[in-house]
């Protein structure tokens, strides 16, 4: 089987992170597996891995958001922001079939922000997305909690493009970037 060369979003991180991605062939699993220290400046590293993992995937735009909302509430959340803290993300692609992200945090009593009703909140956007009963948490405060999400492969080339528009939508929104229509 001959391979080729991912051709990779974000080039700088390739410098940064000693990862070769390469793609064989359309029906390879292809799995992903890194820890962060528990800081919000490395939810951007989260991004740019993933990114890379998923530059074929008609689901990049979803899976980037939904592991981003993960590892922010791991790092705002839970213990994993105490000093020496970390999280630790996961994604499975099966192309075809699905893609999973799960990130583990390390536990500890979430603290709870107040709730702006003008606008959606993570885990509202990962339900949106995902749809009811493709995510959830488990665990608890004493052990770490790991949250995952589960988004199926589209069957069509106009769930596709209804997907993407979805993301291109909220990502906006969800950085706090203001677009203005021309």
């Amino acid at each position: 089987m001959i391979s080729k060369p991912v051709k990779r979003a974000y080039p700088g991180v390739k410098a940064m992170f000693p990862m070769t991605a390469r793609v064989v062939s359309a029906t390879d699993r292809r799995t992903l597996t890194r820890s962060y220290p528990g800081h919000r400046s490395h939810i951007r590293l989260v991004r740019a891995m993933l990114a890379l993992l998923l530059e074929d995937c008609p689901l990049a735009g979803d899976a980037v958001l939904i592991a981003s909302e993960l590892a922010a509430n791991a790092v705002v959340h839970s213990n994993s922001a105490a000093p020496g803290g970390r999280f630790t993300v996961r994604a499975v692609v099966c192309p075809g079939e699905y893609v999973r992200i799960e990130v583990d945090d390390q536990g500890g009593q979430w603290t709870p922000r107040c709730r702006e009703q003008d606008r959606p909140h993570g885990l509202d956007l990962i339900d949106a997305l995902a749809g009811t009963g493709n995510w959830g948490i488990h665990g608890d405060a004493e052990y770490g909690r790991t949250a995952w999400a589960r988004l199926d492969w589209p069957a069509s080339a106009s769930l596709t493009a209804k997907r993407q528009t979805t993301s291109s939508r909220l990502w906006p929104e969800f950085c706090g970037l203001r677009l203005d229509s021309a």
